[in-house]
């Protein structure tokens, strides 16, 4: 006997022992032919009986620890199914010993069959690829399960799960994918799994792969940005436009008009320098499969022509040849692709597509006749792109999502300012981290000065060292990132900071312009309106503690007033006049003529602390000495400028 946890267990004793003969008597466990293992077919009968012959004896039985309800001996069950599966075992007492209970040694059952097969009669195609989608219980055996498929009934080809054997009584969710196949095509197929016990077959199952043109007929009329003459046009007008299809047209079978009057074209060789190569002065500019341009064009472009389709591989997708660096990329396709399959397809789990309508966006799918720009590196030789509403073969690698459980939290920043928007930077805090110049994305260079917003990390790159995401470990009790904008001088801007409800509401949040002197509690104060003077402007954005946070903001607010001089001086005809407050304060700024009369008042009412600066516009005025006069609170001061016609 083996005490184990109170409990008497008995196990390979000789026959006919007990307690004594009028009392309790039982038999060993190898008597009973009970062993560690059963293995019962699908659909049998189970008996476990333990030939006592005292009459007094009690039996309970139990599976996985679950009483069975059942208290006579032997135990039967009859027509086996999986969930009958289990460890049994079984109490046994008797009046005479109340105090004592025997337990059988736990038997595993292990109940085993054919297969079971059930099958999905909506099958998704694309032109090429077929997703076949089933269920399999392998009847608890090593289970082999294949795909007969072909035009007829006599099928032809096989294709074999290459994930191995399937083991286990549970239901299992497969999805087969067969490439390689015709477009607009009927094949037959079946559903083959075989084990031990049998081999169970689903035949007489049909799918059509969807059609796929030999050609586009393309009668289009692309708007793009459109300006009186040549010279009215500016960086922001610039447009990708790229052609569906295969056609390897030259550019100028597609714009109208003479280039470098009516049009102009750029491509992007993806270098990290002299990367931008005009039309005429490379032998390049075909409209290849996948291939996108930088263009201006005064008429916009009208395309009435047939070009061929773009070519398909076996998993119904079109492969774009890529380069090093910055390529410039377009749907092949005439129906939108969603990036989100883009992505699953390649596998991308740290890449990011950008698009530009005067400003960068961060496109969710691929539209015809427009182009995109893509990032590649690490020798990434071959973009591809699935066929639009189709299924693909190739496995997805799921991008890391915030978990909030780990503190990890993002931040998006929207820039705007004369009715152009960026979008795309974000950053935040999280785990994965590893290398933050592989967990980050480069944001792309632009056709000229447009609204911009990115991170400068020179150390990440020193060729290329804009990026549009700055994602950190969680290694600090306080962070600042350092934001790069582009901006246009005298216009209003606007920076907002979304999903701040995901930082810890203990964590202080605040943006700093340094170089003003001024902060906003972003929890407070958001979005955050200023008019720049400069076309570059760097931001701070700061969370931490509260203690952490106020140090770092007590270095940044003026200590004193102060009215600097104009710049430039002399001037004609607008000047910068700058100043600083130490605390909130009413300001009242005014210019005066030399003989002491009010010509301007510049600024009126409550301003914030920090450094400001004011535009003077002399429109309207005669040459000449001017004074301007700043009073804040108890501060005045006046300074001269002088008026240069």
């Amino acid at each position: 006997l083996m005490v184990e946890g109170n409990r008497l267990i008995f196990d390979n004793l000789k026959p006919n022992i007990g307690a004594a003969s009028n009392t309790f008597s039982y038999a060993p466990q190898d008597s009973l032919d009970i062993g560690d293992e059963r293995i019962v077919g699908f659909g049998n009968s189970l008996i476990l009986q333990c030939p006592t012959p005292n009459p007094d004896n009690k039996y309970f039985w139990f599976k996985n620890s679950v009483s069975l309800g059942w208290s006579q001996n032997p135990l039967e069950v009859y027509s086996l199914n999986y969930g009958d599966a289990g460890k049994y075992t079984c109490t046994v007492t008797n009046s005479a010993l109340p105090d004592l209970s025997l337990y059988l040694r736990l038997v595993n059952v292990h109940v085993v069959g054919e297969p079971i097969v059930y099958y999905q009669t909506d099958v998704p195609t694309a032109p090429r690829t077929a997703q076949i989608n089933f269920q399999v219980n392998p009847g608890g055996l090593p289970t082999s399960v294949d795909i007969h498929y072909g035009k007829t009934s006599a099928y032809g080809q096989v294709r074999p799960y290459n994930q191995g054997p399937l083991q286990g009584i549970q239901f299992f969710d497969l999805s087969m994918f067969i490439n390689g196949l015709e477009p607009n095509t009927t094949y037959q197929y079946k559903i083959v799994a075989q084990n031990d016990s049998g081999t169970v077959f689903r035949d007489a199952l049909s799918f059509k792969t969807k059609p796929y043109p030999v050609s586009y007929q393309i009668n289009e009329h692309i708007d793009l940005p459109a300006r009186n003459k040549n010279s009215d046009y500016k960086s922001s007008d610039y447009r990708l436009f790229g052609l569906p299809g295969s056609s390897d047209l030259p550019l100028e079978n597609v714009f109208s008009g003479t280039v470098g009057d009516d049009w102009i074209a750029y491509l992007d060789n993806g270098s990290s320098s002299n990367y931008y190569q005009k039309f005429g002065t490379f032998d390049d500019f075909y409209f290849n499969q996948g291939r996108a341009f930088w263009v201006l064009s005064l008429h916009g472009v009208d395309i009435n022509q047939s070009i061929n389709a773009a070519q398909l591989n076996d998993f119904s997708e079109v492969e774009i040849n890529l380069h090093d660096g910055w390529n410039l990329i377009t749907n092949p396709f005439d129906q939108p692709v969603a990036w989100s399959d883009v992505a699953g397809v390649n596998i991308l789990s740290n890449y990011q597509l950008f698009g530009f309508d005067g400003s960068f966006t961060s496109p969710q799918q691929l539209n015809p006749f427009e182009g995109y720009l893509f990032y590649s590196s690490s020798g990434m030789t071959t973009l591809f792109i699935p066929f639009p509403g189709g299924v693909t073969a190739k496995a997805v690698e799921k991008k890391g999502v915030i978990d909030k459980d780990k503190n990890e939290w993002e931040l998006n920043l929207v820039l705007e300012s004369d009715g152009f928007r960026d979008a795309t930077a974000r950053l935040g805090i999280r785990e994965d981290v590893s290398s933050a110049q592989i967990m980050n994305y480069k944001k792309p260079r632009a056709m000229g000065d447009i609204l911009n917003i990115w991170f400068e990390h020179p150390e990440w790159d020193e060729n290329e060292p804009a990026y549009v995401t700055d994602f950190r470990p969680q290694d600090s009790d306080s962070y600042c990132w350092k934001i790069s904008t582009s901006l246009f001088p005298g216009e209003k801007a606007s920076l907002s900071v979304l999903n701040l409800e995901e930082i810890p509401a203990d964590q202080q949040v605040y943006l700093i312009h340094k170089k003003e002197g001024r902060y906003w509690n972003l929890r407070e104060a958001n979005p955050v309106s200023f008019i720049p003077q400069t076309q570059l402007n760097t931001f701070e954005i700061v969370v931490g503690e509260s203690d952490l946070v106020k140090d770092i903001l007590e270095k940044i607010t003026p200590g004193e007033f102060a009215l600097q001089q104009n710049y430039p001086n002399p001037f004609n005809p607008t000047t910068a006049i700058r100043y600083q407050l130490p605390a909130a304060s009413r300001v009242s700024l005014t210019v005066f003529n030399a003989l002491g009369q009010k010509v301007r008042t510049l600024v009126e009412g409550m301003q914030e602390t920090g450094r400001h600066s004011v535009t003077f516009n002399s429109t309207g005025l005669a040459s000449g000495i001017y004074y301007y006069r700043i009073t804040a609170d108890t501060f005045t001061q006046t300074r001269k400028m002088i008026l240069m016609r």
